[in-house]
């Protein structure tokens, strides 16, 4: 078919057209119902899920209009080496198949300290000025083709001893304390169609840690755009855990949008470690967690996307980072291991359903 023969598969025609009709027997197309409203749904994914497991891919592409790469458009993957030339050949794989199947792709991310190349820890000469030509190239190879980038990713911290809050990352030793400042600025020169995203973990949940990240969030975004620096969305992750608390939350959002900010919900998935034993009771559990939390953000009629990290578990990050002590497979996605929905799917698709459309 043409999808796959724009994305360069090695996989058998016929075996991806019978997986594209059983994916089709998925009574709920989240990306429909997400469009009905005038909302984006998609996930994350990467070359090899998708070339090497048509049944995903083809699953993927049924359920999501939007999606992101998981890994491979990360500094550390397009340029390992300082004395070779950035390679954009796997994202630009994952924008063909975005394209063949009528999606829009966005970026992950352009400054993240985790997802940085090691030469760039060391002894480079002028940082600064190898750090702004990285987010040039960047953003100028993929202009006009992506819907947006995160622009800086997880930089805010109560534990650093800046007042501001700011991670005391690689960036900040060798860039300078308005390095943000700057890799936005830089990505809107180079590529000012595409939004712009200041993207962050940790926005929903209680207690005394968070409620200090929320606030040094709000400050640092305050100070963005009283210096007019072109942030236009607050990414928020949506890592889910029992802590949930409906009401902070909604206050941060409202907080976020009276600073003139849209919302993109960037990373949605549930921890589900300390959820019970029994499959059907945590797959319920996991799904109210997932509505409750979907409810409050698309309250806000400037939440213009939903997106998961993933989407089925048989490729969930969760199940490595965080494996539950029980031994259990974790069921922290919309779709199970055998790409089954689960009771999640449902949950998205009625907050979606409850929720008002956008302009």
């Amino acid at each position: 078919m043409a999808g796959a023969a724009a994305f360069g598969w090695a996989v058998d025609r016929d075996l991806h057209s019978q997986a594209l009709a059983a994916a089709a027997d998925t009574a709920i197309a989240l990306r429909n119902v997400a469009a009905s409203k005038n909302l984006l749904f998609g996930g994350a994914t990467s070359t090899n899920e998708l070339e090497k497991d048509p049944e995903f891919a083809a699953l993927f592409a049924q359920q999501c209009g939007i999606l992101v790469p998981t890994g491979e458009i990360q500094w550390k993957s397009t340029q390992p080496k300082p004395d070779q030339s950035a390679d954009f050949s796997a994202p630009d794989r994952l924008y063909a198949f975005a394209r063949a199947h009528n999606m829009a792709m966005r970026g992950h991310a352009l400054i993240y300290d985790q997802m940085t190349p090691a030469w760039f820890n060391g002894s480079v000469e002028n940082p600064r000025t190898v750090m702004e030509k990285h987010i040039r190239e960047k953003a100028a190879h993929f202009k006009g083709r992506l819907h947006s980038w995160d622009v800086v990713n997880e930089v805010i911290n109560p534990n650093s001893s800046r007042k501001d809050g700011l991670v005391e990352n690689v960036f900040l030793k060798l860039c300078g304390d308005d390095y943000i400042e700057r890799a936005f600025t830089i990505s809107a020169e180079a590529d000012p169609a595409t939004l712009r995203v200041f993207s962050d973990a940790a926005s929903e949940g209680g207690g005394d840690f968070l409620t200090r990240k929320r606030a040094l969030t709000l400050d640092y975004l305050n100070r963005l755009v009283s210096k007019k620096i072109p942030v236009q969305y607050i990414g928020i992750h949506g890592h889910l855990h029992t802590n949930f608390d409906a009401n902070a939350f909604d206050t941060f959002l409202s907080d976020c949008t009276s600073l003139g900010l849209k919302i993109m919900v960037t990373e949605l998935d549930v921890f589900d470690t300390n959820m019970p034993a029994n499959q059907t009771a945590r797959d319920e559990q996991v799904a109210a967690l997932t509505k409750a939390f979907l409810d409050v953000a698309l309250s806000h009629k400037e939440t213009k996307a939903i997106l998961c990290w993933g989407l089925a578990d048989r490729y969930s990050w969760v199940a490595k980072f965080a494996p539950r002590p029980d031994g259990l497979p974790v069921r922290s996605l919309p779709f199970d291991a055998e790409l089954k929905p689960k009771p999640m799917v449902s949950a998205i698709a009625a907050a979606i359903k409850n929720a008002p459309r956008r302009s």
